[in-house]
């Protein structure tokens, strides 16, 4: 413990680009607002915000290696194409993370050290070197939370991927039928006919254009199309357009009540008060 306690003293830092190469790759956010306004993060995963500024630094991390190796030309396709590969990543990762909780892993600080022994950014000669690791980390600006957050959780999925190796297997007929594909062979010959050898040759009338068109008709059927054309009315418009006088009207009244008089008659109505002493 001391020497995690010596280090906690002194950590200022963390290249993650080194550490965390064997975690399920860096995040990133499809669409994101790249500014620090509102919300601060990039994503949720089981409730689990990740935040923007992760999301963008490893972003940047991954761009920058893409355009040493395209030598700059990374066009937006590219980005975007980039962006959404290491979000997906991201969120597989952090799903990961979640179950690998629900079943109990846990990571102890002797285990923590041993893995950032284990990483090359941190050692002379092939070996774990303090002083050299302080170095590197003070040159970043990460916290020791977070460094130990993140090796913990590579430490992590790397128990789950140990026990799901551990606890596979494959039945007899799996790996008889494994065993008969891989000693498997195949003889393949071809011969190579050159098109323009015939060209000249083939010289069909229209006879025997019409033939073969007659024995491979259903070769050039098309698929069934409709064609369908439409009138559209918008009552509202044409109301607009009309003008209607009050002589119309009773014109209009009137031929109607001569052709349906029942239509606009009404039965006989009285109205009955009562007074009772």
């Amino acid at each position: 413990m001391a020497l995690m306690q010596s280090m906690h003293d002194v950590f200022k830092g963390w290249i993650a680009y080194l550490v965390l190469g064997a975690v399920a790759a860096t995040f990133v956010l499809w669409g994101i607002n790249w500014t620090l306004a509102t919300p601060t993060y990039a994503a949720k995963v089981n409730g689990h915000e990740i935040a923007a500024t992760e999301v963008r630094e490893s972003y940047q991390r991954q761009l920058a290696q893409y355009q040493r190796t395209a030598n700059g030309a990374v066009d937006e396709a590219q980005r975007a194409l980039l962006k959404k590969r290491v979000l997906d990543d991201f969120v597989s990762s952090e799903a990961l993370i979640t179950r690998v909780d629900d079943l109990g892993y846990r990571v102890s600080d002797a285990d923590l050290l041993r893995a950032m022994a284990q990483i090359p950014a941190f050692q002379v000669d092939g070996k774990f070197d303090l002083s050299h690791a302080i170095a590197v980390l003070k040159a970043q600006g990460r916290s020791i939370p977070e460094i130990e957050s993140l090796i913990r959780r590579q430490v992590q999925l790397e128990q789950l991927d140990a026990a799901m190796r551990a606890s596979s297997f494959a039945t007899g007929t799996e790996v008889k039928r494994l065993r008969s594909l891989t000693r498997q062979q195949r003889d393949l010959g071809w011969v190579l006919v050159p098109a323009a050898h015939y060209a000249a040759e083939a010289t069909p009338d229209a006879a025997a254009v019409q033939a073969y068109y007659d024995a491979h008709k259903a070769d050039y059927m098309s698929p069934e199309t409709l064609t369908l054309r439409y009138l559209e009315i918008d009552a509202a418009a044409l109301a607009a357009k009309v003008t209607v006088t009050d002589d119309q009207l009773r014109s209009l009244f009137e031929q109607q009540k001569a052709k349906n008089p029942e239509s606009y008659n009404q039965p006989e109505q009285r109205r009955v008060r009562h007074i009772l002493i």
